[in-house]
């Protein structure tokens, strides 16, 4: 099989979305952070990230992800964080994501909220209820969904 890196993690992602993982889901299976020496992670968590560890290798790379689905919109760094990624969330719920400041033509009073992400960072709009999740909230909803266990 041919084609880019980029090429291959897009087919994986589809392949795991077609199976029945949610878009926040088969992302963080495919590039989770640095989890395992991260105290702050909670342990549904760290168990959600431990249980897809056992199935797949982590990709580095590519270094910024854009995504979108019927449900989300969202953007994220791999773990080396290596390319800078500014976004901004606009009063019409529009995620735009650029990895240079000064990209976005869009008046200060219509934006809502800003933001640069760090390695292993991602945040995400869902549709539905029009609440922007950072990495933290997306953990949460991933390990409830997923009601992995930890090994003793």
């Amino acid at each position: 099989m041919s084609g880019s890196d980029s090429q291959s993690l897009d087919n994986m992602l589809e392949a795991l979305l077609q199976g029945g993982l949610d878009l926040l889901c088969a992302i963080r299976v495919l590039v989770p952070p640095a989890w395992r020496d991260d105290e702050t992670l909670s342990d549904e968590a760290r168990a959600f990230y431990e249980y897809f560890s056992l199935a797949m290798e982590p990709w580095d790379g590519p270094a910024g992800l854009v995504m979108l689905d019927h449900r989300y919109a969202a953007c994220c760094l791999d773990r080396n964080g290596l390319r800078p990624a500014r976004w901004l969330l606009t009063r019409d719920r529009i995620l735009a994501v650029a990895s240079e400041a000064g990209v976005f033509d869009v008046p200060a009073h219509a934006v809502v909220k800003k933001g640069r992400l760090g390695p292993s960072e991602m945040v995400a709009v869902d549709f539905r209820t029009g609440e922007l999740l950072n990495s933290k909230a997306i953990d949460s909803i991933n390990a409830a969904r997923a009601r992995c266990k930890m090994a003793a």
